[in-house]
């Protein structure tokens, strides 16, 4: 056997190629959706030992890798719908803290997002917070600016679903 060349049975391939065969491209599918080394050896035919050695291909690193990404960019962009499907169906309020006004609502808001907001931390870690962006009418945001001037100094309380997240 070559030294080059890792081989068990019928399946050899290239430690150094920079082509994926039909087993690799098999694989980065299934280690992308979070299969286990074990699990992608069964399901392909294969021993583990030989699923370790195809994972450190360069190829596969790299087209695992690509992989995904592209899998955290789909599963970002679903949570981000869902997220903003959700913040829609919410109902909105801002009154004047210990008021029961209602200054602004529901119809004064033309769109309403779901927003995070990822901070470095002065030690490195990352402190994540996460808010709603507002949109305005042009009627709620001219409402908002009379309410602001009306009552500079006082505190506004924002509740979602009849409850008080700020």
């Amino acid at each position: 056997m070559n030294k080059d060349t890792y081989q068990e049975g019928d399946d050899a391939c290239d430690p150094e190629g920079d082509e994926l065969d039909e087993v690799d491209a098999l694989l980065v599918e299934l280690k992308a959706s979070g299969v286990s080394d074990a699990d992608a050896a069964s399901r392909l035919g294969r021993s583990t030992k030989t699923i370790q050695r195809h994972r450190k291909r360069p190829a596969v690193v790299a087209a695992l890798a690509a992989r995904k990404a592209e899998r955290v960019s789909q599963v970002a962009a679903l949570l981000g719908e869902a997220a903003v499907d959700a913040v829609a169906a919410m109902r909105f309020e801002a009154r004047i803290e210990g008021s029961d006004e209602t200054i602004i609502d529901t119809h004064d808001i033309l769109t309403a997002q779901a927003v995070s907001l990822h901070d470095k931390g002065p030690n490195g870690s990352t402190k994540s917070t996460f808010g709603i962006a507002l949109t305005f009418t042009n009627e709620g945001g001219e409402k908002r600016r009379r309410q602001r001037e009306a009552h500079t100094g006082q505190h506004l309380e924002l509740l979602v679903a009849d409850k008080v997240i700020m």
